[in-house]
């Protein structure tokens, strides 16, 4: 066998698989600006229903690296009171407009300890994240008008964990998120608390609350897009472990 692969399997001491769902509330806004023309800013708040994320972690305890997945795809319809003007089109007061957003974050990063005891750990993670954002407005009038931006952030912050019954720890943490790279510029904040139960060996039940704002900003020559957004609320979620 390949030695790298031996070292790395070595260095690994177990894999986890989590999935979980989330039920955020979500408030935004978006100005997408085309060839010159200054777009009308866009505020959604909608009703999300329920978000399906997907994680991967991999342990060389004390040290963590993860791979996490989680896409949201929301929709709604508004009956324009004034003229707005999004990319290249103009949709005209009294339009009946149906808005449609599909938003996929990636993120890759690595925890590694600071403090590690038996019963609670401190650590500070590092990251990347990839944010692709798909904003679209359609009428019968004009057809449909879309746009997307996609940035790549990077991220940085702190974990703690700590036990305080058997079988059952709480986990907090939070995230900075900064790029400033050629034509894109990313800020914001994320964090959550969550409570891991384990009943058996190699299963876990999470339950937590997370917060995430960011505000994007990818500028280029012939357009400049905007994208500012809060989501907050509860998750759950199972892990298993091999």
């Amino acid at each position: 066998m390949n030695p790298i692969v031996l070292v790395l399997a070595a260095a690994l001491q177990d894999v986890e698989a989590r999935v979980s769902a989330s039920a955020p509330r979500f408030k935004g806004s978006m100005t997408f600006d085309e060839r010159g023309q200054e777009g009308n800013r866009v505020d959604f708040e909608p009703d999300l229903g329920i978000v399906p994320g997907i994680e991967v972690s991999g342990w060389a305890r004390p040290h963590r690296w993860y791979l996490e997945a989680r896409r949201i795809a929301l929709s709604g319809r508004e009956t324009l009171e004034e003229d707005r003007r999004w990319n290249e089109t103009l949709f005209s007061a009294g339009e009946t407009v149906d808005m449609n957003f599909n938003w996929t974050r990636i993120r890759l990063g690595f925890e590694f300890a600071g403090s590690s005891g038996d019963s609670a750990f401190f650590g500070f993670g590092f990251g990347l994240r990839y944010d692709i954002l798909r904003f679209a407005l359609k009428s019968s009038a004009h057809g449909e008008d879309d746009d997307t931006i996609g940035v790549v952030s990077v991220e940085y912050g702190v974990v703690l964990r700590g036990a305080f019954a058997r079988n059952a720890e709480i986990e907090a943490e939070f995230r900075g998120i900064y790029t400033d790279l050629l034509s894109d510029e990313s800020s914001g904040a994320a964090a959550a608390m969550r409570v891991r139960w384990t009943p058996f060996p190699g299963a876990a039940l999470f339950l937590g609350y997370e917060w995430e704002e960011l505000s994007v900003v990818k500028d280029e020559r012939t357009e400049r897009n905007r994208l500012r957004y809060v989501a907050m609320g509860p998750m759950v979620g199972l892990a298993i472990s091999f």
